[in-house]
């Protein structure tokens, strides 16, 4: 049956311009490159004897420019490879996160019959673009962006970015595009107070040595 539905979701999907990524460890995703990253959503789906169970998707964006900066200034592990790196988003949002659609994907729901693969099919892809595009219209701006990586309020928590860390290297990454090396510091101080406060002095003093690196690179 997962088959069935993403043979449905090909369909759909391509007319609107996405193609589909199989991976073993990142699962099921369609993606559509826009100018400076790419747009996706994210399945999650198991098969269960003779039916699937699918589960709430999530949409994301990349902003090339961010991705590509955190990348040069990391120390990278032997073990990531370039593919690794292209596959990295910059921001996501789960669909559970959007009030109107917690009725349609409200825990794992499960497909029995052709008729429910047809019908999850349509509501995955019309509702990816009715969720979708008003999201990568909002944070295709780096600057949108940048507020949520830089806030630590309720209001950007739903956001999803990676780690602690992960996601302060983006945002230091988005100053340094945006505001250059004041700016830079500005949002890198501030994580690591946050961090400190928080008792996770591992984590500030990791983002400490990766800003003073960055910073040595100068003015991207």
């Amino acid at each position: 049956m997962k088959q069935e539905l993403l043979h449905e979701l090909d369909i759909r999907f391509s007319s609107l311009g996405f193609n589909r990524l199989s991976d073993r460890f990142y699962g099921e995703s369609y993606s559509r490159s826009m100018p400076g990253g790419r747009q996706s959503i994210s399945l999650v789906m198991h098969p269960r004897g003779n039916s699937l169970e699918i589960y709430e998707p999530s949409i994301s964006i990349r902003l090339d420019a961010i991705e590509n900066l955190v990348a040069r200034i990391d120390d990278r592990h032997p073990l990531v490879a370039e593919t690794d790196i292209a596959s990295r988003s910059t921001l996501g949002l789960a669909w559970a996160q959007n009030s109107v659609l917690t009725t349609l994907f409200k825990g794992p729901r499960r497909l029995r019959k052709p008729e429910d693969v047809v019908r999850a099919a349509n509501q995955i892809v019309s509702s990816a673009t009715e969720f979708g595009n008003p999201f990568w219209k909002q944070f295709a701006d780096m600057a949108e962006v940048l507020k949520v990586l830089a806030n630590e309020d309720e209001s950007s928590s739903k956001y999803s970015s990676g780690t602690d860390v992960i996601r302060a290297k983006k945002a230091i990454a988005a100053g340094l595009l945006l505001g250059g090396l004041s700016k830079a510091r500005e949002i890198s101080n501030a994580k690591v107070a946050t961090l400190a406060q928080r008792n996770l002095n591992k984590s500030a003093s990791e983002i400490k040595r990766w800003v003073d690196k960055a910073l040595a690179l100068g003015q991207p």
